[in-house]
């Protein structure tokens, strides 16, 4: 590819990214209170209230390494079609589990949630597969702002959705996962109609066609970390400004 079309092409993988951001945000922050009140109404017990955060946040870890796997496999329109999808159906069961009031189905849905939200972290990269070294910062800085909007947005919603769960005689806690159903699926259509030609697969393409990078394992890149203590010393910071976010 051209280097005038590699740029052209690289703004519209942005702008593309950065619309599916402003869904997904919108979609996954708004199940995050609602997750914890209807997990402490089925239960009754607000202690138990953190459950819907801890699986959610499980299924993202979980998804990672998967969805990392389908980027290498089929690049980065599949695994974040996949993640999005996933995160949907896990929509649909949080509904179907909190209108029920059925605990396993509910937080089997915020597991799946969580799907979406490491998808989300996904994007992140893939705004910078074809970015140049003068552009990576500005390109990946519009897809986290994207997500930061979808994020504000989202729990605003609140209100409104649960009035609209209403209608159908559903609980007002489900609403944001009505919500959230509705911005995953059309974050999913945005990635299969417009996130191609495939940045990762063109940005590891040689000119034959043929993919040039190698494909790493697992193994492969623990023991990377192992052998560069600065990147562990970032993994660790990482995880411990998580661990304070969700706890707070």
């Amino acid at each position: 590819m051209k280097k005038y079309s590699l740029e052209l092409h690289q703004r519209r993988i942005v702008r593309v990214l950065g619309i599916a951001q402003v869904l997904n945000g919108v979609g996954v922050a708004g199940t995050v209170a609602a997750g914890s009140l209807l997990v402490a109404s089925i239960t009754k017990s607000e202690g138990l209230s953190g459950l819907a955060q801890t699986t959610s946040v499980l299924g993202a870890a979980v998804m990672a390494l998967p969805l990392a796997r389908l980027t290498q496999n089929g690049g980065r329109r599949l695994a974040l079609t996949v993640g999005y999808s996933v995160g949907v159906i896990g929509a649909i069961l949080a509904i179907f589990g909190g209108a029920q009031g059925i605990l396993f189905f509910m937080l089997l849905g915020a597991f799946m949630v969580g799907a979406a939200s490491a998808s989300g972290y996904q994007a992140r990269f893939a705004a910078i597969d074809l970015a140049t070294p003068e552009n990576r910062s500005k390109n990946l800085s519009f897809v986290v702002w994207g997500s930061t909007i979808g994020a504000v947005t989202g729990p605003n919603l609140m209100e409104p959705s649960g009035k609209f769960a209403e209608i159908f005689g559903l609980p007002k806690l489900v609403g944001p996962y009505f919500i959230a159903a509705t911005t995953l699926f059309f974050a999913v259509v945005v990635i299969q109609l417009f996130l191609k030609p495939d940045p990762y697969l063109t940005a590891n393409k040689s000119e034959d066609g043929q993919s040039q990078k190698k494909r790493e394992t697992t193994r492969a890149a623990l023991a990377h970390i192992r052998e560069y203590p600065v990147a562990l010393f970032a993994i660790a910071s990482v995880a411990i400004g998580h661990l304070a976010m969700v706890s707070i």
